[in-house]
């Protein structure tokens, strides 16, 4: 038997080093955050930003955000994603500013297969797991990187039971695949009206 004290809402770990359960409900997340990530305007999603810039955070709304995220990226973590919702559409900048979120926001218990049973222990704020391999503590970065892996189906090779150095090395990965992506994406937006300036500009010439 272990005991681990718990910040936020433990997680149980497979033993690829990914997020695999919640240990209990996220109780503190609101509907309403949950909504305003979802179906938020890009108002509403700065307004969720501002959230990760606050220098005194008493009430962990920084927390609670990138517990949401989380929670919304893959129902082994938490809701997951309303049926019908287009992936697409996920506002990815909310999971990339938390990449940059560097404080503790959780601890997770790593466990063979991620089916070892749990239970609240009876001291307030800790969990007892029988057959524990280890455990880790998780910073709002390392929810971010989990997030993104799932919506976007790629490895970049963060694990959370990795060590602190290996995760920030795949959230530099997770970073400069933003970058390149976003560079790509507006390169083919801008090209057809680059192309439509040249035309109007060859038919102002013959004219």
């Amino acid at each position: 038997m272990r005991l681990c004290r718990e910040r936020s809402s433990p997680v149980i770990t497979t033993r690829d080093g990914n997020l695999s359960r919640m240990a209990r409900p996220q109780a503190r997340t609101l509907p309403t955050t949950l909504m305003l990530i979802l179906y938020g305007t890009p108002q509403h999603h700065q307004r969720l930003l501002a959230f990760l810039r606050l220098s005194d955070d008493p009430l962990r709304k920084r927390d609670s955000l990138c517990e949401a995220l989380l929670g919304l990226s893959s129902i082994n973590n938490g809701p997951g994603l309303p049926v019908g919702y287009p992936r697409e559409q996920f506002p990815l900048e909310l999971p990339i500013a938390c990449l940059d979120f560097t404080e503790e926001v959780g601890t997770i218990v790593s466990a063979p297969g991620g089916s070892v049973p749990s239970q609240r222990g009876e001291q307030q704020g800790s969990i007892t797991v029988s057959g524990a391999t280890g455990v880790y503590t998780q910073r709002g970065c390392d929810y971010g990187a989990q997030t993104i892996q799932n919506l976007t189906s790629r490895d970049f090779d963060h694990r959370v039971t990795d060590s602190i150095s290996q995760r920030d090395k795949a959230i530099k990965t997770i970073k400069k695949w933003w970058v390149e992506a976003h560079t790509t994406t507006q390169r083919r937006v801008t090209s057809p009206f680059e192309l439509l300036e040249l035309d109007l500009s060859g038919l102002a010439t013959r004219h």
